[in-house]
């Protein structure tokens, strides 16, 4: 299970979903892909938009990376996907 506060970060980062407060409001859950990982997300309530995502254990370290590299802006996020 990963937590993340995104006050900077790029929520949509390898997500084809639209994570903007219109479309996926605190209190929204859904099952998606992040990269070439299928993940459960939820947006948690909040004055900093907070999510919480949940994928197989054996996709945890390529979900952890493609969202570290997100995070700290270490390039394209495609070039994580594509490993």
């Amino acid at each position: 299970m990963l937590e993340a506060r995104c006050r900077t970060a790029r929520p949509n980062a390898g997500c084809p979903r639209d994570l903007g407060d219109a479309a996926f409001p605190a209190g929204s859950a859904t099952r998606t892909l992040l990269g070439k990982a299928e993940i459960v997300l939820i947006r948690r309530a909040g004055p900093v938009p907070t999510y919480r995502g949940a994928c197989w254990h054996s996709w945890s370290s390529y979900v952890y990376d493609l969202l570290r590299e997100a995070a700290i802006g270490a390039g394209p996020v495609g070039k994580a996907a594509a490993r």
